[in-house]
């Protein structure tokens, strides 16, 4: 089949790679990498400028470039200001954010929330625990979530929006939950264009990112 097409190699899947690789598992990186030369004949999804394009390029120099970057760092600006005070004895001792409450005392402000956002996105890249934690959790939030009678309307269309997907939840069946995922991913960006469309490429990134977070996946 290589007369007719090529089989490249994308940023994605050395990415993936790079985290094994931080973690120390240097032996099966590099099976798989030698697989993946293979496989891509040295062919590659590459950056050029707007777009991406076939483009003959070492997979071994892309590898060194991603591992020996920084991690990207973001700083997040909560839009609205809140504060609660949580009540820890009816907090669940599995709760993600439970380490961060403790040392508040149990308070949670949208600022200290932001900022234990900030710090756990850099852990992800490297240490899978607390993605782990934090998707494991989803599981439990909707009837809490959905039964909250809060007064703010921001948070009032907060749950709203984020309702489709949290139900979705409980779906097992992948080809039910393709019939109405369009629906759910609708439902989820209107948090941040409520109204207007989202941009295509933000509307398959945020399609993926929740599908990472659902069960069957």
């Amino acid at each position: 089949m290589r007369k007719k097409y090529a089989f490249p190699f994308c940023e994605s899947h050395l990415r993936d790679l790079r985290k094994s690789y931080i973690q120390g598992y240097i032996e099966k990186v590099e099976e798989d990498l030698t697989f993946l030369e293979e496989l891509t004949q040295g062919i590659g999804l590459l950056p050029d400028g707007d777009g991406r394009n076939l483009a003959k390029f070492s997979l071994r120099n892309y590898f060194n470039i991603i591992v020996n970057e920084d991690n990207p760092q973001i700083d997040l600006t909560p839009n609205f200001k809140s504060e609660s005070l949580i009540d820890m004895e009816k907090l669940d001792q599995d709760h993600p954010l439970r380490p961060l409450l403790l040392k508040t005392g149990g308070v949670l402000s949208s600022e200290i929330f932001y900022k234990w956002l900030s710090e756990m996105f850099n852990t992800f890249f490297t240490t899978p625990d607390d993605y782990i934690k934090v998707r494991n959790y989803v599981k439990k939030i909707q009837d809490g979530l959905c039964d909250n009678s809060t007064t703010s309307s921001y948070g009032k269309k907060l749950i709203e929006c984020a309702t489709p997907f949290l139900e979705s939840i409980k779906i097992k069946n992948k080809r039910e939950l393709s019939l109405i995922w369009k629906n759910i991913v609708d439902s989820w960006l209107q948090i941040s264009f409520p109204n207007s469309s989202a941009p295509p490429l933000q509307t398959l990134t945020v399609s993926y990112s929740l599908l990472d977070i659902h069960p069957l996946f």
